[in-house]
């Protein structure tokens, strides 16, 4: 039976697509582990006189904030049980306070999937699912990641989905890891974009090679190459993801120079703010 985490937090998520995560769930065999993670807020008030009013207030501040989240907690574990319980899927529910980076790599080593949805808001200050956390978590977690973008609809059963293909430690592992969750009879891409940046076919590894690969596993695949050169690999990917109706994009994350590439490449980050696609990745 597989293990897949889903993480909760206070900024994200009442409108998690729980049934459609809890029915992929029943038909992949899984065990759902609901994580709410929550915010550790520092005060750096201290040096204000004890009992001011300035610093009586924050403190009350961020006790109603705490009990708020606490509050909310307590509302999406009733969900999250009631709901898999209706379903029979096996669950569990973790709460804990801290870092989210931290918490969910730590959850993440026991799991076989992370599951995390997202939207543009999620880039903000104040929210604790911003690009850097997952950034890090990709960089660090043995776990793939299912993220899903608002618009996504998760598919209980996917029947399409498209591998992005690129000569790269990431690639290889980001594909080796999604195909416990695709089905043989599904209908699958493999695709390699050339142009730009981009060389292909890469090295030795020619996307024929690949597709034989996923053949001699028992898969229907169709290698796709396109071009690039009129724009950028990301919209390349999505834009072939939805001439073919794929209900799930598959694709590593490539490293850059600063932090906030190193995980995330163009493609990547710009799946992330268009795609209505969800993303398996690692």
């Amino acid at each position: 039976m597989k293990t897949f985490l889903v993480h909760f937090s206070s900024d994200n998520q009442d409108d998690l697509k729980l049934d459609q995560i809890i029915a992929f769930a029943k038909q992949q065999d899984a065990f759902l582990v609901g994580l709410f993670t929550k915010k550790i807020i520092n005060y750096y008030g201290h040096a204000a006189p004890i009992g001011a009013g300035v610093t009586t207030s924050l403190f009350l501040g961020l006790d109603e904030f705490q009990e708020e989240e606490d509050a909310r907690a307590s509302r999406i574990k009733d969900k999250f049980t009631a709901a898999c319980d209706a379903a029979l899927v096996g669950n569990e529910w973790r709460e804990q306070r801290g870092y989210a980076s931290q918490l969910i790599l730590s959850h993440s080593r026991l799991a076989d999937l992370v599951i995390m949805s997202h939207d543009k808001s999620w880039a903000n200050s104040v929210s604790g699912l911003d690009k850097y956390l997952i950034g890090d978590l990709l960089k660090s977690s043995p776990a793939p990641f299912l993220l899903l973008p608002k618009p996504a609809v998760l598919s209980p059963s996917i029947g399409t989905a498209l591998i992005s293909w690129k000569e790269s430690n990431e690639a290889a592992k980001a594909l080796k890891q999604a195909l416990p969750f695709i089905d043989k009879s599904i209908d699958l891409k493999v695709l390699s974009v050339t142009g730009r940046n981009e060389k292909g076919p890469f090295g030795n590894i020619d996307i024929s090679f690949v597709a034989t690969y996923l053949a001699r596993a028992g898969y229907d695949v169709k290698a796709i190459t396109r071009d690039a050169n009129e724009g950028s690999v990301g919209q390349a990917i999505l834009s072939v993801g939805r001439e073919q109706d794929c209900e799930m994009l598959v694709m590593g994350a490539y490293s850059r120079s600063r932090l906030s590439e190193q995980i995330f490449g163009g493609a990547t980050e710009f799946l992330l703010d268009n795609s209505n696609i969800p993303l398996l990745v690692s």
